[in-house]
């Protein structure tokens, strides 16, 4: 697969850049009770957030049909959902635990990542083996990120179907390329990073493979999941790969240089 993604991009240059260093002006905390990290100063492209992410992820258990699995919530209730029911789920769940974009993991990841080896290092080290890791190496995540494929563009949607709704209008090719040689154009679309800062958080957290970016191809086939694990961006509609969300509870959010 490396081969073949060196043939299709042959000259192309790789991008260099590290990941976002978390603006200092926003200090990062993070805390912990039994069930929950308290994050604070949560970079997401131009937005900081404080947060609380549940130690035990929101989980998919028996398989009802080809198309959906039993979602068991915080409150241990099991009901069916497919991908697009997590909108539902985060509109019933709100202002309390919710399914959020791509981008926003990875700004998650990333503010854990710059901060991995200062005082905060064991219980970073603590997330990162114990809730982050043991799903992202196992199975993609649900997002409320979407793709979908039209007639003209396609269109990335972020918060699908939510009061804060993105559409970013992209061609979504078909294939699957080491994230090195991926369209950093796109790569940036999709978790609101480049590709080497998607790369160096992804074999952070799960340093046993390469990272990869999969898109289906196709024109007229309706909306897609975006989905990930940790060294794989899947851009398609697999979406009895989502077996488990993380359960995020934003606590406040402010623009970077504006007023709460």
């Amino acid at each position: 697969m490396e081969a073949r993604a060196k043939e299709l991009l042959a000259g192309e240059k790789q991008v260099s850049s590290t990941p976002v260093v978390v603006d200092s002006s926003y200090p990062f905390e993070i805390g912990e009770t039994d069930k929950e990290y308290f994050i604070r100063n949560v970079v997401c492209q131009n937005e900081v957030y404080d947060l609380s992410l549940l130690k035990k992820h929101l989980a998919i258990g028996t398989k009802r049909s080809f198309w959906e699995r039993f979602v068991s919530d915080i409150a241990g209730n099991a009901e069916c959902r497919n991908a697009n029911s997590w909108t539902q789920y985060s509109k019933e769940s709100f202002p309390l635990w919710r399914v959020v974009r791509v981008p926003f993991h990875f700004g998650m990841y990333n503010t854990l990542y710059q901060n991995r080896l200062g005082k905060y290092a064991d219980i970073i080290n603590r997330v990162v083996e114990h809730t982050l890791r043991p799903v992202l190496m196992t199975s993609a995540v649900a997002t409320s990120s979407r793709v979908h494929h039209g007639r003209g563009l396609d269109e990335i949607i972020h918060d699908f179907g939510l009061p804060a709704e993105k559409r970013i209008a992209m061609a979504v090719n078909g294939f699957m390329l080491h994230i090195m040689h991926a369209n950093t154009e796109l790569v940036v679309a999709l978790t609101g990073l480049d590709n080497a800062a998607v790369n160096t958080i992804a074999t952070w957290i799960d340093p046993s493979k390469a990272c990869q970016l999969h898109t289906r191809y196709g024109k007229g086939k309706g909306t897609g999941a975006v989905v990930h694990d940790s060294n794989v961006i899947y851009t398609d509609a697999a979406l009895t790969r989502q077996h488990y969300a993380f359960g995020i509870r934003i606590i406040s959010q402010a623009q970077i240089g504006g007023a709460q």
